[in-house]
């Protein structure tokens, strides 16, 4: 009943108790615990350990645990067990000491059900097996697998008093129907437990073919699925880095924001928007982890993508639209039955084939599906994608076929105007956008945490004169603020941190090579003369020009009426801090 008993491979990320059962909508208010206890028969102490111990100091746990702010509360509402192997044994005995023990019955009575996993309610041979391959070399087998033995005093007292105590309990028993076998020897499992059948025949008994060691993963499933994706952890592992970058507190100001605030409190089923906008390095990604794990803390049905321009799949919009597809399949059940099968034609969501991932995956599923609450979408870095106006023209059906999906879309500005423009147009009032606009107390947090005891033994003066240096240089870019701290971090002398604090970091020329490169794809040749010579003023210029002066020296071909227009629709991305400049 442990997390490694739990998780597939004895990895806890995939400890599906914690991780997938909060997100099923019928449970999502549920209290989930769970219990370990140590049967390691390899170990050669505490040979006197049995199931009552086990039953012991399970019943101890729930009446006596607390949490690290509050009490558990055990007992005072509805609870259902769910059991493995040897702990189905280990609840069906605490429940019997619980129902004559004053001090526990208040609490067992308030268990409803239980769920038994390949339980051996009659014992098991495998019992004889290990006491064998204990004695080889020369360890006394615990207690607890002389009661493992088929059909054992120990088994038989713990059956006949749970069938007299459990009779108005809701029970379902799933049973292995293959062998299991331990190098080379066999054991037959019976597929009518006898002692135990006037209990289940009542109630729900369901063999399923699967050998009692992996009963309880669902590798099956994320095997199947691996037809979407093939590896999804690293589409994961992008915002799981970003979100390594955030400070406590820089990003609660998004939760005041009335645009988010009308985009989440919005109770309906309607699909909705928000395209939340911000310029390069303001701190849109980590904005999105923040997002992803604020929607996850208040029980949302979250899925999230980030867009990668260096990786041609991350590029992708079908991919993009694979691992929504595959993290709704995870949470939703009725969703995964009706994907799986589709996954088993190889050409139905070819790689590359967004529209038809759309019309398979979301459109001929998910619109068909009676929802009783939305799924909630974070995509980020748009403008990194393939083709934006692909992806955003798909989102119209949502609307027509009344999808319920919220969606965010963190991108820059200036990115795919018009497609956006549509989607605004479709949607209406269910359409929202705000700014990321980096708050000065956020940066200081940031780099405060950044260079955190990096500078201990330097004079304080100075450290401060660094930090205020980078305050004033970031100009809200938290992208300049990490590459640059990163490398100041490496500085030992005070010289090469000067060198670093007055050149540009390379990773960053990168990002803005890529806009210039997008300029050059997006507009017509007209424009990027116009959009070259007002590049050539700006970065020229010995000092920053206002939006008058521009005028001047790129008259005749712009003018007041929409130099400001013009600048803002071919280089805002670049430019924006010259918006601001007064004539």
């Amino acid at each position: 009943m442990g997390r490694l008993t739990w998780a597939w491979e004895r990895d806890l990320s995939l400890f599906w108790p914690k991780e997938w059962l909060p997100l099923e909508p019928e449970l999502g208010d549920a209290r989930i615990f769970s219990f370990g206890y140590d049967a390691n028969f390899t170990k050669s102490t505490q040979d006197t350990l049995n199931i009552k111990a086990f039953a012991e100091q399970l019943l101890n746990a729930m009446t006596f645990g607390r949490g690290e702010y509050e009490d558990w509360d055990i007992g005072k509402v509805p609870i259902i067990f769910v059991v493995h192997s040897m702990g189905g044994l280990v609840f069906k005995k605490a429940y019997n000491l619980g129902a004559i023990d004053e001090k526990f019955s208040a609490m067992t009575d308030t268990i409803r059900g239980v769920v038994f996993l390949a339980t051996p309610h009659q014992g098991s041979n495998l019992a004889d097996v290990l006491k064998k391959f204990l004695a080889t070399f020369m360890q006394t087998p615990k207690q607890y697998i002389n009661e493992l033995r088929h059909n054992s005093e120990a088994l038989v007292g713990i059956n006949e008093q749970y069938v007299q105590h459990a009779r108005n309990m809701h029970l379902a028993s799933f049973r292995e129907t293959q062998a299991t076998s331990i190098r080379g020897i066999k054991t037959h499992r019976r597929r009518v437990i006898k002692d135990f059948v006037k209990l289940v025949t009542s109630k729900a008994a369901i063999s399923i073919s699967r050998r009692p060691s992996t009963v309880q993963s669902f590798e099956s499933i994320r095997k199947r699925l691996s037809g979407l994706i093939d590896t999804p952890e690293r589409y994961k592992a992008d915002l799981e880095r970003v979100s390594q970058l955030y400070v406590p507190g820089s990003c609660d100001w998004i939760l005041d924001d009335l645009h988010f605030r009308g985009w989440l409190s919005d109770d309906s089923l309607e699909p909705s928007i928000l395209k939340l906008s911000g310029s390069p390095g303001s701190g849109k990604s980590v904005m999105a982890g923040f997002l992803v794990t604020h929607l996850e803390e208040i029980q949302k049905n979250v899925q999230y993508f980030v867009f990668r321009y260096n990786e041609e799949a991350k590029r992708s919009i079908a991919v993009c639209l694979k691992m929504l597809a595959y993290q709704i399949a995870l949470c939703m059940p009725e969703y995964r039955r009706k994907i799986l099968p589709l996954l088993e034609d190889k050409n139905a969501l070819a790689r590359n084939d967004a529209r038809g991932v759309w019309q398979r995956a979301f459109v001929n599923i998910l619109a068909k599906m009676d929802l009783d609450e939305p799924l909630f979408w974070v995509i980020d870095a748009v403008d990194e994608c393939e083709s934006a106006q692909i992806l955003l023209n798909l989102l119209p059906a949502l609307k027509e076929q009344s999808i319920p999906v919220k969606i965010i879309f963190l991108t820059r500005p200036q990115a795919s105007l018009s497609a956006f423009e549509r989607l605004r147009y479709k949607f209406g009032s269910d359409f929202r956008q705000t700014e990321v606009v980096p708050t000065r107390e956020g940066q200081k947090l940031f780099i405060e945490q950044e260079l955190e005891g990096a500078y201990g033994e330097w004079p304080q003066n100075f450290v401060n004169n660094v930090k205020d240096d980078l305050l004033r240089k970031s100009k809200g870019n938290f992208l300049w603020l990490t590459l640059v701290t990163e490398e100041l971090r490496r500085c030992a002398t005070e010289k090469p941190l000067e060198e670093v604090l007055s050149q540009p970091p390379e990773d960053l020329v990168g990002v803005y090579s890529r806009i210039v490169n997008s300029i050059a794809k997006t507009y017509s040749e007209g424009e990027l003369q116009t959009a070259k010579r007002i590049l050539i003023w700006i970065t020229c210029a010995e000092s920053q020009l206002s939006l008058g002066e521009l005028e001047e020296v790129l008259s005749p071909e712009l003018t007041a009426l929409n130099i400001k227009r013009t600048i803002h629709r071919l280089c805002g991305d670049l430019f924006l801090s010259v918006m601001m400049t007064p004539a």
